[in-house]
């Protein structure tokens, strides 16, 4: 809807980028609340945001190349046979009952249990910080 930062915004101000319809319907309600001014950034602040932006992506991307799975290791995943051996053997995991592979979301009549990457996904979501 929004995004909002300092990074290219005057002192005092903060950078709102609306994104889509409802972003503008927030901004356009507060506005009219009284609870947000606003003004137009001067193109030295707009330029300065590009140039931090582009900065950010290039090092964001870096990262991604170094931490995401390649495709060769995507494959690997498609070797799980959703079994959940994996989950029911993991020390940290507890949640049997309640657990987010057993919602309806991620079951259908052509997958069940979970695809191997949603699978996969959410033990990764769960677990990663906690894995011992």
């Amino acid at each position: 809807n929004i995004a909002c930062g300092n990074w290219g915004a005057e002192d005092g101000w903060t950078f709102i980028e609306i994104n889509d319809e409802k972003g503008q319907e927030l901004i356009d309600g507060a506005k009219k609340a009284g609870i947000l001014e606003t003004k137009n950034p001067a193109q030295g602040a707009i330029d300065g945001r590009e140039k931090v932006e582009g900065i950010m992506i290039k090092m964001a991307k870096k990262v991604q190349d170094a931490t995401y799975p390649t495709v060769s290791e995507m494959d690997e995943w498609s070797r799980c046979i959703s079994c959940y051996a994996c989950r029911d053997v993991c020390p940290i995991c507890w949640c049997f009952e309640n657990c987010e592979l057993n919602k309806p979301y991620f079951k259908d009549e052509q997958n069940i249990p979970p695809t191997p990457i949603a699978f996969q996904g959410v033990r990764l979501s769960h677990m990663s910080f906690s894995c011992v």
